[in-house]
């Protein structure tokens, strides 16, 4: 008696946890269902965002389509086009307050304002590199979408962001079948990721897997599709295991950092930006700006404002500021 007793206590506790567990999954895929992963390198207070203007997309991270349509009716209406492309600089909004918009939303506002015959679009990415700025201009100039003026944030740190990724190679043409007034270093570099993206774990887009193929692949898909159409919670399960691990990483570089103060001190590390990537980025640059040329693009490059932190600078200076002159003599 006291042995079924206990199996019947140990069966409720096993269900009691499973619904527990269930119960709060739930409860936390909902909660965080509008997080976005592509925008959580913004510091605290500070939102992503786009902007529209009358119903005219003006800005997106992944949604080109869209602003190729706002570019289609600002053309028929004679406009000029500024296409504004960058980091996360141009996407984020710190202390958002309702009514708040970014920057090329003004842009286009004063513009329409004053009667001016330019319109403003963008496309900006966290962290994003020159390659995939470079990947982002050839998808308006492979749909006959070029701009009369391109307008570039420079961002040092970025310089050190290696690979392309998924979203930015979306609906990318094969750049191996294009023609180009001149090859370049930065448009060989960009066929290599096209032709390697199923390798790179930055661009992968399907991963192998031990069972790939098999009935259990199968099977585990369709599973997977029904609870995703049928339950929201689960539909939203990646976003809440990414979250987890952000904070989890988070907090325990943090939670180091608190334990280990005592015997080091503070620490304020020198970024290093390896040699190689940088150059990789700067032949994005170069095929960039070799392209915009070619088309007769007027080009504006500009040196985005580095963020004011406690301590020291947290490049190398004298690096850093040699860059942004030798950037300027350069072209």
């Amino acid at each position: 008696m006291l042995r079924n007793y206990k199996k019947w206590l140990n069966d409720i506790v096993i269900l009691s946890s499973i619904v527990l567990g269930v119960l709060i999954f739930n409860g936390a895929a909902n909660y965080y269902k509008t997080f976005n992963p592509e925008v959580s390198g913004f510091g605290r207070n500070t939102i992503g965002w786009e902007s529209s203007y009358n119903g005219d997309l003006l800005s997106t991270v992944g949604d080109i389509p869209s602003v190729h349509l706002s570019f289609k009716k600002f053309r028929s209406e004679s406009k000029k086009i500024v296409l504004w492309l960058g980091a996360s600089q141009l996407q984020g909004i710190n202390q958002y307050k309702p009514g708040d918009e970014l920057a090329v939303y003004y842009a286009h506002q004063r513009a329409h304002d004053r009667g001016s015959d330019y319109s403003y679009l963008q496309v900006a990415y966290p962290n994003a590199n020159f390659n995939e700025l470079l990947a982002t201009y050839i998808k308006f100039r492979h749909v006959n979408k070029i701009p009369d003026w391109l307008v570039i944030g420079v961002t040092y740190d970025d310089l050190r962001e290696s690979g392309i990724r998924y979203y930015v190679l979306r609906n990318l043409p094969d750049i191996g079948n294009l023609e180009f007034p001149q090859p370049s270093k930065g448009l060989q570099n960009l066929i290599s990721v096209q032709k390697n993206k199923d390798k790179d774990k930055d661009t992968e887009i399907v991963a192998y897997h031990a069972t790939a193929d098999t009935p259990q692949e199968k099977f585990e898909e369709i599973l997977n599709n029904v609870l995703a159409e049928n339950w929201e919670a689960f539909s939203n399960r990646n976003k809440l295991s990414a979250i987890i691990s952000i904070n989890t990483k988070t907090y325990a570089g943090l939670s180091f950092g608190w334990i280990m103060s005592p015997f080091l001190g503070r620490i304020n590390p020198v970024l290093a930006v390896p040699k190689d990537i940088k150059q990789w980025n700067e032949d994005g640059l170069d095929a960039l700006l070799g392209l915009a040329k070619s088309d007769s693009v007027n080009v504006l490059l500009y040196r985005v404002a580095h963020p004011e932190y406690e301590g020291d600078f947290y490049h190398d200076r004298r690096n850093y500021e040699n860059y942004f002159s030798n950037l300027k003599s350069s072209y």
